[in-house]
C-alpha cells in the first residue's frame, strides 16, 4: 500500500527506475589495455574501441542487483510505502480532549506526548486522531504519516470550555464487524459518563490529574433592576469550593473595564451567592476574580459585558390621546422629543409618514382587529413572543370587547420595519384600557420594540448556548436573526450578531470535576497499557534506514575494488 502515490504509478514508476538502471549498468566504463606503435595513433585507437557501449554481454548481475534494491527502497519512501492492515489489530481512533480540564500547565504536553508515543504503535492504514474541539477537527487521517501529526499537535491548546466528548463519542457510528477502540486523552470525569457505540471499547491514553481542593466562580448574570430603576441592572455572583467554606465577598475583586469597583452594597443571595443592587448599565465589562487562585485558573475569574440601556427618544404628534401622551412622560426610560431627533413617532390617525418606525393610533373602523403588527423578516414572527414583546399577553380582552362591542384581535405580518397600529378608541376613557394595568406596559415596551433596542445577554457561559434578551428581561420575540440562540464556543471576547459579548467558564459541574481525582484502574490503564503492547514499526522508516545500510555496503565494495 502507498500513500502518497496510486499503486499503479508507484508500481510504473520502480518497473522505469530498474530500465534505467540496467541502461546505465550497461553504459559503464570498460577498461582496456592497447598497445600502440607510436603516440600519434592515440585518436585512431579510442574510436576504435570506444570506453562504453551498448552492445556487449552485460556483466555485473550482483552490482546491478544491490544498486536495483538500493533504489527501489528509496522510491518506496517517496511514494509512501505502508504496512498492509492487519484484521486483527481493528481500527483505533484516538481522541485528544483540550477542553478546559487540560488547561492547568503541562497537562496537555503530557496528554500530546502519550498520544504520539500510542499513535507510533498502531499501522498507518488503522489509525486516526480526532481533536476535541467544538468541530471535531481530523488532526491524522488513517494512512497518513506520524510526521504530519508532530506538526498539527503544535497548533493545538487547551481551550476554556466543557468537554464534548460525551456527544461525540454517543454519536461515532457502530464499526460493524471490525474491531473498533477509543483511546481517550484528557480528564477522566469528561469522559467516565461516555457510550462508545456497540462494539467498541473505550481505553485510557492519558488522564489528568486531580486539582487538590479547587475554588471557582461558577454563577454571573445580570437582569433588570429589581428596583424598577431604569438603566440599572442586578448582578448576581455565586463561588464553590471543591473542599471547606466557599470564597466570601472579601476573597473577590471587582472591575468595570479595568477600574476598581466596589462591592459593599451586595447583599446575599443564598449560599455563596450575592447580588450586587443597582449596577449602571451602561455598557461597560464587569470582571469578577479570585484575590487568590490556585492550579485550576479557569474558573478563577469571570466578565460579562452589562447592558447598554438608554432613554428612547419619542415624538408625540397632534392629537394623540392624553393618556398616551402621560404614560411617555412619566416613563423614566422614555424621552420625548421633537421629530427630527426621534427613534420613534406616535402619531394619530393614519395621516402622514415619517422615517423612524411609528405607533399610529388608528381608528376602529379602518382596521379589522385591534391591534396590528409588522414585523421585518422572510418568515411569519412568533405569535406568543410576540405579544410578551409588546406587554400584550396579559391584556383582558373580554371587557374591553364588552365595552366595544367588538371583539379584540391582534394581526401579525411581516413588513419592511416594524410598526404597530392600534385603535385609538382603546385609549378614551370610556373604553376601560387607560384603566387596565396592560395599558402602560404596552406603551412603554412598544415603544422599546418599535425602536429596536441593542439586544443583551443576561449571563453567557463558554460552550454553550446563549440567547439574547430585551431591557425588559424578556427574549427579543421576532424572527429577526438576534432572536436565535447561539453557541459560544469558548471563553473570552467574541462578536455574536454584530454584538460584542464576554463569555467565561461559569460551569459548577466543570469546577467540580477539576478536583476529581480518577479511579486507580483508570489510573493504571493509562500508565500501562498500549495499543497493542508491540511497537508498530514504519514501513517507509524500514525501508529508509535499509536504504541507507546498502548505501554503506556498496561504498565499502567500491572502494574495495569489489563493484566496477
Amino acid at each position: 500500500m502507498f500513500s502518497l502515490l496510486p499503486a499503479w504509478l508507484a508500481y510504473a514508476g520502480a518497473v522505469a527506475l530498474a530500465a534505467g538502471l540496467f541502461l546505465l549498468q550497461r553504459l559503464r566504463v570498460r577498461p582496456r589495455v592497447v598497445v600502440l606503435p607510436s603516440a600519434m595513433l592515440w585518436r585512431l585507437a579510442a574510436i576504435e574501441a570506444p570506453p562504453r557501449t551498448l552492445y556487449q554481454r552485460f556483466r555485473g548481475w550482483p552490482a546491478y542487483l544491490l544498486s536495483l534494491l538500493l533504489v527501489l527502497l528509496l522510491w518506496s519512501v517517496v511514494v509512501g510505502l505502508q504496512r498492509a492492515p492487519e484484521a486483527a489489530l481493528g481500527r483505533h481512533v484516538f481522541y485528544l480532549d483540550n477542553s478546559v480540564l487540560l488547561t492547568p500547565d503541562g497537562r496537555l504536553d503530557r496528554a500530546r506526548q502519550a498520544l504520539l508515543d500510542d499513535v507510533a504503535r498502531v499501522p498507518a492504514a488503522q489509525r486516526e486522531v480526532v481533536l476535541g474541539d467544538a468541530l471535531g477537527t481530523r488532526l491524522l487521517a488513517p494512512g497518513e504519516p506520524l510526521g504530519l501529526l508532530q506538526t498539527r499537535l503544535q497548533a493545538v491548546a487547551a481551550e476554556i470550555r466543557p468537554s464534548t466528548f460525551a456527544g461525540w463519542a454517543r454519536q461515532r457510528p457502530s464499526p460493524g464487524g471490525e474491531p473498533l477502540t477509543l483511546h481517550y486523552y484528557g480528564a477522566w470525569p469528561a469522559a467516565e459518563a461516555a457510550r462508545p457505540p456497540a462494539g467498541a471499547r473505550l481505553a485510557w491514553g492519558y488522564v489528568a490529574p486531580a486539582v487538590p481542593n479547587n475554588r471557582g466562580i461558577v454563577s454571573l448574570g445580570a437582569w433588570p433592576a429589581r428596583s424598577g430603576t431604569w438603566g440599572r441592572v442586578d448582578v448576581l455572583v455565586g463561588t464553590m469550593a471543591q473542599q471547606g467554606a466557599a470564597p466570601d465577598l472579601g476573597q473577590l475583586s471587582f472591575s468595570l473595564d479595568g477600574r476598581p469597583f466596589s462591592a459593599d452594597g451586595a447583599r446575599a443571595a443564598g449560599p455563596a451567592a450575592w447580588v450586587l443592587r443597582d449596577v449602571v448599565a451602561d455598557g461597560r465589562t464587569l470582571r469578577v476574580a479570585l484575590r487568590q487562585g490556585d492550579a485550576f485558573a479557569a474558573d478563577d475569574a469571570a466578565a460579562l459585558v452589562l447592558p447598554r440601556l438608554q432613554r428612547v427618544a419619542v415624538a408625540v404628534g397632534p392629537g394623540v390621546p392624553t393618556a398616551v401622551a402621560d404614560v411617555i412622560r412619566h416613563d423614566p426610560s422614555l424621552q420625548r422629543v421633537d421629530e427630527p431627533q426621534a427613534q420613534v413617532v406616535v402619531r394619530a390617525g393614519g395621516e402622514g409618514a415619517s422615517a423612524a418606525p411609528a405607533l399610529r393610533l388608528v381608528p376602529a373602523a379602518s382596521q379589522a382587529s385591534a391591534f396590528a403588527v409588522k414585523v421585518p423578516g422572510p418568515t411569519q414572527p412568533d405569535a406568543g413572543a410576540t405579544l410578551v414583546a409588546l406587554g400584550l399577553s396579559g391584556l383582558e380582552a373580554g371587557p374591553l370587547a364588552d365595552r366595544l362591542n367588538r371583539s379584540i384581535g391582534i394581526d401579525l405580518e411581516t413588513g419592511p420595519r416594524r410598526e404597530i397600529a392600534a385603535w385609538r378608541e382603546l385609549f378614551e376613557e370610556g373604553a376601560g384600557f387607560t384603566r387596565d394595568a396592560a395599558m402602560p406596559l404596552f406603551v412603554s415596551r412598544s415603544l422599546h420594540w418599535l425602536a429596536t433596542p441593542a439586544p443583551w445577554a443576561s449571563h453567557v457561559r463558554a460552550g454553550h448556548a446563549m440567547r439574547w434578551s430585551s431591557p425588559d428581561e424578556t427574549s427579543t420575540a421576532s424572527n429577526e436573526p438576534a432572536a436565535v440562540g447561539a453557541f459560544v464556543p469558548g471563553a473570552g471576547a467574541a462578536v455574536i450578531d454584530g454584538h460584542t459579548v464576554t463569555a467565561s467558564l461559569l460551569d459548577e459541574g466543570q469546577s467540580r470535576a477539576a478536583g476529581l481525582a480518577p479511579p486507580a484502574p483508570v489510573r493504571a490503564e493509562a500508565d500501562e497499557a498500549r495499543p497493542n503492547g508491540t511497537w508498530a514499526w514504519d514501513a517507509a522508516e524500514v525501508a529508509l534506514v535499509l536504504a541507507l545500510l546498502l548505501l554503506l555496503v556498496e561504498w565499502q565494495a567500491y572502494r574495495r575494488g569489489r563493484m566496477p
